[in-house]
């Protein structure tokens, strides 16, 4: 009932507003017209046309192919190739992992003959490419490769770390196609990584889903996804790791550095963000326009990662895009694989992972393209949540799993992380659960209060559409959550969800404060209230809908630029910039002191 009444809250608020919508996104696999791909015919090979691949083996977690053909006959500008993982027997059951259409080759037109280089990562299956003519809307067969095949399909894949809520101890979860007995090993050196930890193992299948195409022609089997916790380790420690399954392969050497000890409020340094989404480095799926800055952002963010100036990432939001093409998550958690096996990787819920009509998401709609949540919980452990044996949620409407909500503690910070797609009005669980864990906070450990969410609590956007718009989102946030925020005195507020940078005053109810609250015996500095930060700048195409006339809280805002954040703070400073992804520049900064 009382999420049937935030709904009809939203609902009341703008009901009959006029709309400017910014979050307009299509998979590019929904460029292959579906209902055309499920009538998707075979015919006979052109007698003149040759279709090869080459090399038909590759090594390890990835690798890049040539596709060739010559000899074809009244070449179209709507010829494509597809790659298929596997190839399936009925073509129309399920779409492929991803496409180029032929002209991109340069000799394709003229001579009926060209080549397309693919790069190919390991889903633990065999791959094959298909050529197809008629265009998107009328595919037809003419010809299919014979199997690219990895070495393995066993190998262990995608590792991806997160602390827990003790800083002695760090989460590893990797993926598989078989296990017989998983571990990870753990050592202070290259030659020492010999302290075994076994690991607990879930997967999840199209029936935990909700609907189409999860559970249908975007589904691939997710493998088998195993979780260890790194236990006993010292404080700003480097550890050296492998993982794997001794009957199957073990993993490359990686490594990480633990959390600063409970208590510790020297330097740390984060990178935050939000609807990144993932994007093919050779170019496949540009049939429309799709996340290529997420590529740029990662790179980055690597490179920062490199020169050792990041400790923790967050990512707020639309993480992969998947939206129910399950290769995407394969696709994903490679491009993102060099941080976030290097360093605690933190997330926050989106509308792209859980929200499905009728599966206890707060918002209408079909967003999560049938995920609602599964994959999401099930590919991620956030802190305060053990391993389980069970995905999320259920057809039936049974929850296994699905409180995303959780806080953390990292050197000087306290990072409260709610779901936007949850209820959160007054008398919900997860309001209750905020205010607690805003009230527990010792700011003499912890003296930073960072909260984070998908949906933004402040936002310069036209859109009022009713119930899901970005107005009547924020205008409920700033209800029930916004005063627990001012009452408990914190910092910061990261969202994502708008594709743009913005920046607000410190604020309470879209007003800035200019008179300071004096000090506290929790707080023994002045405070005027949370600086609110829209960061969803990271790949997905901008929302570029601001307000004609800016609203009087806004001190910066940009809807022109991809970037992400970097975020510096120890015992009495926190220094925040947006850097511009595609030259390093600084775009905005600030610095917050409690003095």
């Amino acid at each position: 009932m009382r999420g049937a009444a935030l709904f009809a809250l939203l609902v009341a608020l703008l009901a009959a507003a006029t709309t400017t919508r910014a979050h307009k996104f299509v998979h590019p696999l929904e460029g292959i017209e579906l209902a055309a791909m499920r009538r998707a015919t075979k015919a006979e090979s052109p007698r003149s046309l040759a279709f090869a691949v080459t090399p038909n083996t590759l090594e390890a977690a990835e690798g890049t192919v040539t596709v060739i053909w010559a000899g074809l006959d009244d070449p179209q500008p709507d010829d494509w190739i597809a790659l298929y993982t596997p190839l399936p027997s009925n073509l129309s059951a399920i779409v492929p992992v991803k496409f180029k259409m032929c002209t991109i080759s340069p000799t394709h037109l003229s001579s009926g003959s060209g080549s397309l280089t693919f790069t190919l990562i390991n889903m633990r299956d065999s791959n094959s490419f298909v050529f197809f003519r008629g265009g998107l809307t009328a595919p037809v067969a003419v010809a299919q490769t014979d199997p690219v095949e990895f070495e393995s399909y066993d190998i262990p894949m995608h590792p991806h770390l997160a602390i827990t809520d003790n800083p002695s101890e760090m989460s590893l979860m990797w993926t598989s196609r078989k296990a017989a007995m998983p571990i990870a090993l753990l050592g202070t050196s290259t030659t020492s990584v010999t302290t075994t930890f076994n690991a607990t193992t879930t997967s999840y299948s199209a029936s935990d889903m909700c609907g189409e195409p999860a559970t249908s022609y975007g589904y691939r089997p997710a493998g088998l996804i195993h979780t260890v916790i790194f236990t006993g380790l010292q404080p700003r420690t480097r550890y050296y790791y492998v993982f794997g399954d001794p009957s199957y392969g073990m993993s490359t050497i990686y490594s990480f550095v633990s959390a600063p000890a409970r208590g510790d409020t020297s330097l740390v340094r984060w990178v935050v963000f939000g609807d990144m989404g993932r994007a093919e480095r050779d170019g496949s799926n540009e049939y429309q326009v799709y996340e290529p800055p997420s590529i740029n952002t990662t790179d980055r963010i690597i490179a920062e990662l490199k020169r050792g100036d990041v400790d923790f990432v967050g990512h707020f939001g639309d993480i992969s895009y998947a939206r129910g093409y399950a290769s995407d998550w394969d696709s994903f958690f490679a491009q993102v694989r060099p941080i976030a096996s290097a360093v605690p990787y933190l997330i926050a819920s989106g509308n792209h992972e859980r929200d499905w009509n009728n599966s206890g998401a707060l918002f209408p709609g079909y967003d999560s393209g049938g995920e609602c949540g599964v994959p999401y919980n099930a590919r991620f452990l956030m802190p305060g949540s053990k391993p389980t044996s069970k995905a999320g949620v259920r057809m039936d409407g049974g929850i296994v799993k699905d409180s995303p909500w959780y806080s953390a503690n990292y050197g000087p910070i306290h990072l409260t992380v709610m779901s936007t797609e949850h209820d959160f009005s007054a008398g919900s669980t997860q309001l209750a659960w905020i205010e607690q864990d805003l009230a527990s906070v010792d700011r003499s450990v912890t003296p930073w209060l960072l909260f984070a969410g998908h949906r933004p609590m402040y936002i310069d956007s036209t859109d009022v559409s009713p119930v899901t718009g970005d107005q009547p989102v924020a205008t409920a946030l700033r209800q029930f959550v916004e005063p627990l925020l001012f009452k408990y005195r914190a910092d910061l507020t990261m969202f994502g969800h708008h594709h743009s940078y913005q920046r607000s005053c410190p604020s309470l109810n879209l007003t800035c404060i200019t008179t300071p609250q004096p000090p506290n015996a929790a707080t023994p500095w002045s405070y005027l209230g949370p600086v609110n930060v829209v960061i969803g700048m990271a790949g997905q195409s901008l929302s570029q809908n601001l307000i004609a006339a800016q609203p009087s809280w806004v001190v910066a805002v940009n809807d022109q630029v991809y970037g992400y954040a970097r975020l510096q703070a120890d015992k009495t400073s926190l220094a925040f910039q947006f850097i511009i992804n595609n030259s390093d520049q600084i775009g905005d900064q600030f610095t917050l002191r409690h003095a």
